[in-house]
């Protein structure tokens, strides 16, 4: 179990509309022993508003995890809205969950600079302590 030492404020975003993804994925973060704040939106719209108030000012990093296809906007396109209309922030990790195998779509997400990485769902354990354990040798 990865366990952060140094002390820092982190935050932890969740978008997916389906919640027994959220539930699980959740449960996998908080069991990591990365110590940070979870927030979790299940609504597109919701979570475009939410990510466009720059909401990782407040901590020292952030690590938003988007669900592709969702109802109303998918992931793309509040990746795109917020590629147009937020400010660049270093301390953003973006991580894309996807079900989806397509190539195509994956070297679409791949091809943006602001995404970390592209991540088959659900999370698993060995996933989300390698992301946590990568930032932490950063630091």
């Amino acid at each position: 179990m990865f366990v952060k030492r140094l002390v820092m404020n982190n935050l932890v975003v969740l978008v997916d509309d389906d919640s027994v993804t959220n539930v699980l994925n959740e449960k996998i973060i908080r069991n990591s022993g990365f110590l940070c704040d979870v927030v979790i939106v299940q609504d597109s719209k919701e979570a475009l508003v939410f990510l466009s108030k720059n909401v990782a000012e407040d901590y020292d990093q952030a690590f938003i995890f988007l669900d592709y296809q969702m109802p109303n906007l998918n992931g793309i396109d509040i990746l795109r809205h917020l590629d147009q209309n937020t400010i660049e922030n270093s301390n953003i990790q973006l991580f894309f969950l996807t079900s989806s195998d397509k190539d195509a779509l994956l070297v679409k997400i791949n091809s943006n600079p602001r995404v970390s990485k592209v991540l088959t769902k659900p999370l698993t354990p060995m996933v989300v302590n390698s992301i946590f354990q990568a930032q932490h040798e950063l630091l």
